[in-house]
This record gives C-alpha cells, sequence and structure tokens, in this order.
C-alpha cells in the first residue's frame, strides 16, 4: 500500500516541477522583452515566435496538466483499493474471515471481470485466472486470492460517486465524510480558510468541499474530446493549487483505508500489544502507560489507537520520543518481572477512552 501513496505523491511532485518550469520560462521571456534592444536580431526572431504562439502554449499546458493529474488520480485509486484487498487478505487466516462486504460482491463482480476479456479492456484478466482465484476462496484454501481487479471495474470515470461505490464494495462506509474528517484534509482547509470549523460541517459541506474532484473530471473529458473553452482556462497558479488539493484528497483518502487495514490488524494480529489505559495524558500527545514489557518498545514503533469515532475511527502515529522518569530513552527493555510505566510522545492528540495498541516499526 506504501508503494501507492509514494508513486502517486512523486507523480505530482513532477507535476509541480513542470508547471514551476513553466513559470521560470515565462519571467525570462517577460525580462528578455524588456531589453530587446540589447539582442541579436535571431534572438529577436526566436522571442517573437515564442509570443506568438502564447494562447496555444497556454491551451497546451493546461490540457497537458488536467489529463496528466486525472490519470495520476485514476491510477491511485485503482492500486490502492487492490493493495487494500490484498493487504487485508494477509491478515486472517482464510476467505471467510475477509469483510462480508468483499465476499458478498466478490463473485458478482468477477463475473464482471471475466465479461471484460470479452471486450479487451486493457485491465481484464484471462478468464481462467479469475476462476481460479475464485474456486481457491471458494474451496477453503488457506492461499486463498482475490481478485482485486474486479472491484475497480470502470464503467465510466473516477468521479467522488464512483469512487464511493467502490469503497462502499470493500466495506468503507461514508466516503466524504471520513476524507474531509482526515488529518490531511483538515491541515489543508486550516492553512486555506482558517475562519471555517470543520468540526461542525454538514454532509452537504463534504461535497462541496470536495468538489473539485469531479470538476477535474469534467475538465479531464472536455479536454480528451477537444472542446476547450479558451475562457475557462486556469492560470498556471490556479493550476497548482489545483495538483495540491488532488494531493491532499488523495492523502487524506490514504489515511482512511489505513486506518481500515489497522483495524482489522489489531482484531486479528494477536501478536500485537494491547496496551492498558492511559495513566495520564499531557498536552494531549504525551501518553504515559503502565504495562508489562514482553518485548522492547522503540522510538519509531507504531502507537495506534482505537475510538469510538466512526468519522475517524484509528489515530495512528510513530512514537516520537520515550521517557522513563523524565529520562529520555531510546527503546524500552523488557521487563516481564514488573510493570514499567513509561511515556511515548506522538503526532496525534490522545484520550483516556481511547484503546492503545502498539505495532513494531515498518507494520505499516
Amino acid at each position: 500500500m506504501k508503494t501507492c501513496i509514494q508513486t502517486f505523491e512523486a507523480g505530482i511532485k513532477a507535476l509541480l516541477e513542470f508547471l514551476n518550469t513553466i513559470e521560470q520560462e515565462s519571467e525570462l521571456t517577460r525580462l528578455l522583452l524588456q531589453r530587446q534592444a540589447d539582442l541579436e536580431n535571431q534572438e529577436k526572431q526566436l522571442l517573437s515566435k515564442i509570443i506568438e504562439v502564447g494562447t496555444n502554449k497556454k491551451q497546451y499546458i493546461y490540457s497537458v496538466t488536467i489529463v496528466s493529474l486525472y490519470g495520476l488520480l485514476e491510477q491511485f485509486i485503482d492500486t490502492l483499493i487492490k493493495a487494500f484487498i490484498e493487504r487485508i487478505a494477509t491478515l486472517v487466516n482464510s476467505y471467510d474471515a475477509m469483510p462480508e462486504e468483499i465476499k458478498k460482491n466478490h463473485i458478482i463482480l468477477s463475473i464482471e471481470l471475466v465479461k471484460t476479456f470479452k471486450e479487451d479492456r486493457y485491465y481484464s484478466m484471462p478468464p481462467k485466472t479469475v476462476i481460479a482465484n475464485l474456486h481457491s476462496c471458494l474451496s477453503g484454501d488457506q492461499n486463498f486470492r482475490v481478485n482485486g481487479a474486479a472491484f475497480v471495474l470502470h464503467r465510466g470515470n473516477i468521479t467522488l460517486a464512483k469512487i464511493t461505490e467502490y469503497l462502499t464494495n470493500v466495506g468503507i462506509q461514508s466516503h466524504l465524510r471520513r476524507v474531509t474528517s482526515a488529518g490531511e484534509f483538515l491541515s489543508y482547509f486550516q492553512k486555506k480558510e482558517p475562519e471555517r470549523n470543520m468540526a461542525n460541517i454538514t454532509d452537504q459541506d463534504c461535497s462541496t468541499l470536495l468538489k473539485p474532484i469531479d470538476d477535474l473530471v469534467e475538465r479531464r473529458n472536455q479536454v480528451s474530446h477537444g472542446v476547450i473553452n479558451i475562457d475557462n482556462l486556469e492560470s498556471i497558479e490556479l493550476l497548482k493549487d489545483r495538483c495540491r488539493f488532488v494531493e491532499v484528497y488523495g492523502e487524506a483518502l490514504y489515511n482512511v483505508i489505513l486506518q481500515e487495514v489497522l483495524k482489522t490488524q489489531i482484531a486479528k494480529d494477536t501478536s500485537i500489544k494491547k496496551l492498558d489505559k492511559p495513566i495520564h495524558i499531557y498536552n494531549n500527545s504525551i501518553i504515559c502507560f503502565e504495562t508489562i514489557v514482553n518485548k522492547p518498545i522503540s522510538i519509531n514503533d507504531i502507537l495506534v489507537a482505537k475510538t469510538s469515532n466512526n468519522s475517524c475511527p484509528i489515530f495512528y502515529s510513530p512514537i516520537e520520543s520515550l521517557q522513563i522518569n523524565n529520562a529520555p530513552l531510546k527503546t524500552i527493555p523488557v521487563n516481564q518481572k514488573n510493570t514499567t510505566q513509561f511515556a511515548a510522545k506522538v503526532s496525534f492528540k490522545g484520550k483516556a477512552n481511547y484503546n492503545y495498541y502498539l505495532l513494531e516499526e515498518g507494520t505499516i
């Protein structure tokens, strides 16, 4: 799963670098125009040609950005949903233990996947592979293989409604609400609209806030069909803002899906240590526990908090620092004879009524 978000973020970064380069070229052209008298004839001719294609160049930059950005989003959604299903499959010991929604939709969607082979779709799988995977699930094979590609079949564009459908089919509800409740999205809007109270937004507000995703889809369709209104072309700065918004949406969605993975992981993996309720919490993020330490606890291990909030059921963070009796430590050693009191600093706000779990570094 981590590869999905890394590839997505790298693509956004490359697109922003492209737009920054265009801005720098435009600034260079502007500076050269101010000193035309100092230029050679050939340089003046080249500069004139650059200026002449200004409008066409702007349209091309706009088209490339919109199509590329949509492509990055579509690829990210596809790979993330498939990676989520594959990750969940590794956390359970049988197909019967998979989430109910995945089991309920798997057969129907797999049949649709078989049909795509006849249609010669680019994402199709050979029918014998789809059927073999289904058989491994229904026959009780411990090495079962879910047809993850079946859950991201394309019937049109990747709109918010389509993404909601994908998520619902794998058991993840309240797509818009959960994305707008994620830390990445809250931080973005806190900077963008500091006067807005994100804690009190309605479902309609959630749809409005995420409208730029569907707007991107509409603009991509216009570009693909050659129907571009010159008056609707966006400036470089607006295109950069659009890239940043899509990136934040992707990061928030990744957070939501990772929360679902962690919910399954702490429920199914008996090797994960559940901690007792905190004995103290300082400054919201320094959480103190008393527990038997069966294996070492180190900085960068993951502290997971399970909440009762359906919009954000899981918080998680690498442990940033550890202390015992105010003395900083990199690792808390094993002590199976007596309980150990320690403090762990994390990036989220802890609460006394959360349930806490410890995962080893690199688990997520």
